[in-house]
C-alpha cells in the first residue's frame, strides 16, 4: 500500500508540475533595443547606462557600489519587446484643436531605434519620431544630461494644432 501511495503521489506531483509549466506565459523575443550597446553617462556618484537604439535607461547605479542596480536590469532582455516600460519612454496625450477626442502616443508602444543626434560621455540626445507612431503631430526630442537631468523638447509640426494633456 505505501508503493502505491508514492507511486500516485510521483504521478500526482508529476502531473501538476507539467500543468504548472503549461501554464507559464510563453517569454516573448528581445526587441531592437538592444542592439546598439550602451553609453555611459556619469553626475556626481551616480552611473547612468543608456540604450544607444532608445535613449532608455538600461542601468543606474551609485559609484560606491556598482553592483547596485536601482533599475530591473537583470530583467533588461526579457523587458526589450515592445509595450514594456523604462526609465525615459514618453507618453503623451493630445488632441488637435476643435476637437474632442485625445490620440495617445508612446515610445514604448512600437520600438524602433531612435536617430541619435548626439551621443558622449556628457550627453545623450535623440530624436524620438522612429519610435512614435507615424501620425503624432509633433516632433519630440530626448535630451539626457547625465543620471539627473534628462530634458525633452517638442515641436508642433506644421499645420497641427494640439493641445497636451
Amino acid at each position: 500500500m505505501a508503493t502505491l501511495n508514492r507511486t500516485v503521489s510521483a504521478v500526482v506531483l508529476a502531473s501538476l508540475l507539467a500543468f504548472a509549466e503549461a501554464q507559464q506565459p510563453k517569454p516573448l523575443p528581445p526587441g531592437p533595443m538592444l542592439d546598439g550597446g550602451t553609453l555611459s553617462l556619469s553626475a556626481g556618484a551616480l552611473k547612468l547606462d543608456l540604450l544607444r537604439s532608445s535613449g532608455t535607461v538600461a542601468r543606474l547605479s551609485p559609484d560606491a557600489d556598482p553592483t547596485l542596480d536601482y533599475t530591473p536590469g537583470d530583467l533588461l532582455k526579457e523587458r526589450s519587446a515592445d509595450t514594456f516600460y523604462h526609465l525615459g519612454d514618453l507618453d503623451l496625450r493630445l488632441r488637435s484643436e476643435g476637437e474632442t477626442a485625445w490620440h495617445d502616443y508612446s515610445t514604448a508602444y512600437r520600438r524602433q531605434p531612435v536617430r541619435v543626434l548626439a551621443g558622449n560621455a556628457n550627453e545623450f540626445s535623440a530624436d524620438l519620431a522612429p519610435t512614435l507612431p507615424a501620425d503624432i503631430p509633433l516632433g519630440v526630442t530626448r535630451t539626457c544630461y547625465g543620471p539627473r537631468a534628462r530634458r525633452f523638447s517638442w515641436v508642433r509640426a506644421p499645420c497641427a494644432r494640439t493641445t497636451p494633456h
